[in-house]
């Protein structure tokens, strides 16, 4: 650290070593003057640099710090030569420990003018909206506030109602009374929203000490420097509030990834807090394919219509507790939906059912827009393995633009009909393998050409209340079904697998879905069906040897038959043709 001797300017001195051994010092904030800003280079000249007016403030920082029993002094402009690559990285990646250490921090508004009334000109001063002066205003715990004039207007805690209103940073924060790491992520993002740099960089670069994070500089990647940002950050916490933003913009596309472009993206976030403290979503890994985690998700569904998989952060806004919208794009991979939306999850006490363990009240709209509301089911899923996509390749495999049919080359949907005198009603269904299920068209798919696919689904039937109630023989009904090789690109036919579930009992049960579960979607010949075969013996019935649609007799008067239908157009689910499995529960004839 290069620090400025006050009783002798320009001297300056490098202090090599851990920070016990710099001595006390004062330290400037302030906003560069274009072309008139001393560095390194024009101090260590012959003039000093004391042609140019940055000099000045050169000057009175040292004759403060003296005046306040200080022999040293940091200013940015001359103290760091920003020539040499190393040292500007050091600098940059030390800045808000630098700040912290120093005895006292002197910010110098040059916009601000003497005997301004404060309460209408500070919020005003160009210094509360350039990005580097934010971690200058937050890691000093002495700030003193001077005027154009360098008259002495005030300090952090006398001014900090009014600064915590210009800022949105609680006073909690600016007085130290509570650590930055408590803050979630998204909220101290949220303060750099307003602020800008000179430099596209920089918006990332001047954030490091914010989130206690180190970065190597690469200026020239413009944006990439604030994905980088973001996914150090991922590296270091579990908060999941890093992915909650917006994106406002007219021009926002339906699909993006889970970084946002820039901070102003998090501006609504300056009132929200984590609420989860540890859990499983500390363990976040990043990979070129976007960001490991396990998560469960939550399902939104209303009768009838789609099932819309969401992320629960952990995080509130007031008493509401925020969700993102997911699509999935891939084998267990995810893009961020709808950019433009949150979900409010509703905990209040006068929720029926408060819980995601249980059913709960959702209400689906804008974040900040609480006017209007639909209210949706929630329901908690199991917890699963998510790759989180964080960037799209410029075209995808299938369809250039859409990241769900470009990465969709085929898909499958079962539908049932239960026959009218049945008094059976649908009660539920389970999936393997999960990674292609897709819960929104309520399909499975396949993401390539040549994968060996294939799928099955536990569906279960139960008589109605009414049907109960009149004492019925007819018994509730639970059904094993696969279909195999539905990518319609494989040289194999597709065939089906039926069966009954009650054939195995429930201890055979619980182990065949717990391996079946964990069955490869590219294991089909492999690993699925030899398990299925072995699970099942006799009882399992298929067409595979011949043509046909496999049948079975459950008790002594249900049939349940499966008919295949391939080469089904459905061009807003899936680039090709789609298969359809029917499933007919009928009374024997």
């Amino acid at each position: 650290m290069r620090l400025l001797n006050t009783k002798n300017v320009p001297q300056l001195q490098e202090f090599i070593g851990d920070d016990d051994s710099i001595p006390p010092y004062a330290i400037l904030s302030h906003t560069w003057e274009d072309q008139e800003e001393v560095t390194f280079q024009a101090l260590s000249g012959p003039l000093a640099g004391a042609q140019k007016k940055g000099f000045l403030k050169i000057q009175q920082t040292c004759a403060l710090a003296a005046q306040n029993g200080y022999d040293w002094a940091w200013v940015d402009t001359c103290c760091i030569d920003k020539l040499a690559s190393a040292e500007l990285s050091e600098a940059i990646n030390s800045m808000f420990r630098w700040y912290q250490n120093a005895a006292v921090c002197y910010v110098f508004l040059s916009d601000l003018e003497p005997g301004a009334n404060l309460d209408t000109s500070l919020p005003k001063c160009r210094w509360f909206t350039r990005g580097w002066t934010l971690q200058e205003l937050i890691a000093p715990r002495v700030v003193l506030f001077y005027d154009r004039d360098w008259k002495y207007r005030g300090n952090k805690d006398e001014l900090a109602d009014l600064v915590a209103r210009t800022t949105r940073i609680p006073k909690d924060i600016l007085s130290h009374q509570t650590a930055l790491s408590e803050v979630a992520v998204a909220r101290r993002m949220s303060w750099a929203s307003r602020r800008s740099t000179t430099r596209v960089e920089d918006m990332a670069y001047c954030l490091l000490g914010i989130f206690g994070v180190h970065m190597s500089l690469v200026y020239g990647e413009r944006n990439r420097a604030f994905s980088r940002l973001q996914e150090t950050i991922v590296q270091t916490t579990g908060d999941l509030s890093i992915f909650v933003w917006t994106n406002n913009d007219e021009d926002c596309p339906e699909y993006t990834g889970f970084f946002a472009d820039t901070p102003r993206r998090f501006e609504p976030c300056f009132e929200m807090y984590s609420t989860l403290e540890d859990s499983i979503y500390r363990d976040l890994n990043i990979t070129t394919r976007g960001i490991h985690l396990e998560a469960s998700l939550a399902q939104l569904y209303l009768p009838g219509a789609m099932h819309q998989p969401v992320l629960d952060p952990y995080c509130k806004v007031g008493s509401f507790s925020i969700g993102i919208y997911l699509r999935k794009i891939g084998g267990n991979r995810y893009a961020r939906w709808k950019p433009r939306l949150l979900v409010q999850f509703d905990k209040t006490e006068e929720v029926r059912k408060p819980s995601w363990a249980e059913s709960a009240s959702v209400i689906l709209d804008d974040i900040f827009n609480t006017a209007s509301s639909t209210t949706y089911l929630g329901q908690k899923l199991q917890v699963d393995k998510l790759l989180l996509a964080t960037t799209f390749p410029d075209t995808f495999p299938f369809h250039a633009t859409d990241p769900v049919l470009g990465n969709r080359h085929s898909a499958l949907r079962l539908s049932w009909e239960i026959q009218d005198s049945l008094p059976l009603e649908n009660s539920g269904h389970r999936v393997f393998p999960r990674s292609h299920w897709d819960r929104h068209d309520r399909v499975f798919f396949c993401a390539n050409r040549i994968s060996y696919s294939w799928c099955a689904t536990i569906l279960e039937f139960k008589v109605n209340k009414e049907a109960q109630n009149r004492g019925t023989q007819t018994p509730n009904i639970t059904l094993f079904i696969a279909c195999f090789y539905w990518n319609f690109a494989q040289k194999g036919r597709p065939f089906l697998m039926l069966a009954s579930m009650d054939s195995i009992g429930k201890a055979i049960a619980s182990i065949f879905e717990f391996t079946l579960d964990r069955t490869r979607f590219e294991c089909a010949r492999g690993d699925a069906a030899p398990l299925i075969r072995k699970t099942f013996g006799d009882n399992l019935v298929s067409n595979e040897e011949e043509f046909g649609n496999p049948s079975i007799i459950i008790g002594s008067e249900i049939e349940v038959t499966l008919a295949l239908r391939t080469n089904v157009a459905c061009p807003d689910i899936c680039v090709n043709p789609m298969t359809l499995v029917d499933v007919s529960v009928r009374k024997k004839r």
